[in-house]
């Protein structure tokens, strides 16, 4: 059987939720136990109680949210697969067009991303992670972001370059291939505060074989204290054409 999803193929479908919000024991059941035995064998893995919280909200919301685009397929059925660079797939149900996700977790937040076919990534970051900012900038970054980061005072360099990190993340996770691809070729450029696509500039270097008009790039601040980038491949497509639909954690879970 094959299942059609309600998204558009111009839509990018991002979902957020705060895992340890007060509200709920009943809630935090509920998404144990859409995960799969493998998931929650991975889950009792896991030592730190902070750990085992992220992993399971992270899960259970990539689920409903999957659910969410394909409304006749219930959470607890989706199978997964893993690229040979560890990217997660949909093994099954069959889903015509194919579905594509990212998952992301952090310090207080989750998030995913979902569209109709195009590869996509997504990461949230603290935007206090960076205790160092320029010590990791020359691991990770070109040299017109160090010396963008450089030009800035020392106290809006963390937030500056948590913004660069999660739009290289994100663009890594959507190319598939991990961190095999070299971070200090994709460079970024933002202009402003965190709201959509506006003011996102990328260049890529030759090693990259890729083309920045081929992306459609966006970030927010979900939170006061994290940032959220969303990357995704539109190909020949017009990139502008692309639209993002912004959720809270689905009613399902």
């Amino acid at each position: 059987m094959t299942h059609l999803p309600v998204i558009g193929a111009d839509e990018v479908h991002v979902w957020v939720d705060v895992p340890h919000a007060p509200a709920d024991g009943a809630r935090r059941t509920a998404g144990h136990e859409l995960l799969s035995d493998e998931e929650r064998a991975r889950l009792r893995r896991l030592v730190r109680a902070e750990d085992r919280l992220a992993f399971t909200a992270a899960h259970a919301l990539v689920r409903s949210a999957l659910s969410r685009c394909v409304p006749d397929v219930p959470a607890r059925a989706w199978e997964f697969l893993r690229t040979p660079y560890g990217k997660p797939e949909i093994a099954a149900p069959r889903v015509r067009p194919p579905l594509r996700f990212s998952l992301s977790h952090t310090r207080g937040l989750v998030a995913c991303a979902v569209t109709a076919g195009a590869p996509c990534g997504v990461d949230v970051e603290a935007v206090d992670r960076a205790t160092d900012p320029m010590r990791l900038a020359r691991a990770v970054c070109t040299p017109r972001e160090r010396s963008r980061l450089a030009g800035l005072e020392r106290a809006a360099r963390p937030a500056a370059f948590c913004r660069l990190w999660t739009l290289k993340e994100a663009y890594v996770k959507a190319r598939g291939r991990g961190l095999s691809l070299p971070v200090s070729q994709c460079g970024f450029s933002v202009a402003g505060r965190a709201g959509g696509t506006a003011g996102i500039r990328a260049e890529f270097g030759p090693e990259l074989g890729d083309r920045p008009e081929e992306w459609w790039l966006a970030q927010w601040a979900p939170t006061p204290a994290h940032s959220l980038a969303v990357a995704v491949h539109t190909g020949t497509r017009r990139a502008a054409a692309l639209r993002a639909v912004l959720h809270g954690a689905p009613a399902a879970y």
